[in-house]
């Protein structure tokens, strides 16, 4: 299988994708994706500037206003002073939003490598290398292209950067509670990463994927429960 068509088929046929990459792979398929990544995070970044800024007013705002540490009379100047910085962001601030959102996908590649690593030679008694998992996961990440697809166009009609395609589309709980964060997390593309792992951690031990598949499922409503609370604890 040629390197497009790994590009295109993870998103059709992965399992195809994880055993060309198991036979044969390059250094195409550890930093193509990686270099795709990194450029949508910061083309996706650029496009929702506007919504991104108003959506840091609104959750400043309702911080302070919230806020039973800040008293009443200081409120209204904490607020002002927070607002100026965000409307007039210094080069440096500007630069290090670009670089965090370039960041940030390659950060949960090597994260999910990592965590698929543990789960396969750790958990399951496996005898993978980390170079394994950190490719299938380069390709796995590529489905976040797909989603800022989907989720762009619906950001920039709500005006508004939390959206959902999963079961947060429910509207469980308020911002700021436990189970309000936790259901935004179980989404229909984040499912679909998790799938993918498990196919593709049964082509590399080469043994069925369904017990990869559960254990990062397992594995992954641990860590989203974790995310959740930290969610909760400091909206």
């Amino acid at each position: 299988m040629s390197f497009v068509a790994r590009l295109a088929n993870i998103f059709l046929a992965p399992g195809e994708v994880f055993s060309a990459i198991a036979d044969r792979r390059d250094w195409r398929d550890l930093w193509i994706p990686l270099i795709i990544l990194i450029v949508a995070g910061i083309v996706s970044t650029a496009v929702l500037d506007d919504v991104s800024v108003d959506y840091k007013l609104d959750m400043l705002e309702r911080a302070i206003e919230n806020s039973d540490r800040i008293p009443d009379e200081q409120k209204a100047e904490i607020i002002a002073n927070r607002t100026d910085k965000i409307l007039n962001p210094s080069l440096f601030s500007r630069f290090m939003g670009y670089f965090q959102a370039a960041l940030m996908n390659p950060i949960r590649i090597l994260f999910w490598a990592l965590v698929a690593l543990m789960v396969g030679n750790f958990i399951l008694g496996g005898g993978a290398k980390y170079q394994d998992h950190l490719v299938n996961s380069g390709y796995i990440y590529l489905i976040v292209v797909l989603e800022l697809v989907v989720k762009i166009p619906i950001m920039l009609y709500n005006w508004d950067l939390n959206v959902s395609t999963g079961l947060g589309l429910l509207g469980i709980g308020e911002l700021g509670d436990f189970i309000y964060h936790f259901l935004a997390q179980i989404d229909i593309f984040a499912i679909w990463r998790i799938i993918l792992f498990g196919i593709g951690m049964g082509v590399i031990y080469k043994k069925s994927s369904g017990s990869y598949l559960i254990a990062m499922t397992v594995v992954w409503l641990i860590i989203i429960s974790i995310n959740a609370v930290l969610g909760a604890a400091f909206v």
